[in-house]
């Protein structure tokens, strides 16, 4: 079995994508032999075939642009939600113009808020 552990977290490019789309619809070459040309796992290479597919009338293709879109739309999508709203915003930059320090505005929102995504909030608004 080949060792594909230097591919661990990294993420197919759109050109990558491109080639598995020529390589699988024109050249029908198998999803193992794609794998090797790319040097990825073959359970990769599979998923990747289910992400971007698409349905004509009698069956079904990869498209690399699908799968690229679905790509990005499901890494936007990642991460924690902000509890930072407009309203809590906007009194956040009042009290800062008005001096108080973020510890004070902290306990002022009843911990609303950590500190540090306040400390984060106010670095970004003094650049």
């Amino acid at each position: 079995m080949k060792n594909h552990s230097n591919t661990k977290g990294r993420e197919l490019t759109y050109i990558e994508r491109c080639q598995i789309e020529r390589w699988h619809n024109v050249d029908k070459i198998s999803n193992r032999q794609i794998a090797l040309l790319l040097g990825k796992a073959a359970q990769t290479i599979n998923n990747e075939l289910k992400l971007g597919q698409i349905k004509l009338k009698r069956k079904k293709k990869y498209s690399a642009q699908n799968a690229q879109e679905l790509h990005e739309i499901n890494k936007s999508r990642c991460g924690c939600r902000t509890k930072l709203t407009e309203k809590l915003d906007e009194q956040i930059s009042k009290l800062v113009k008005e001096k108080y320090s973020l510890e004070v505005i902290c306990s002022m929102l009843n911990n609303k808020l950590s500190l540090r995504t306040l400390y984060h909030k106010t670095r970004l608004v003094n650049r």
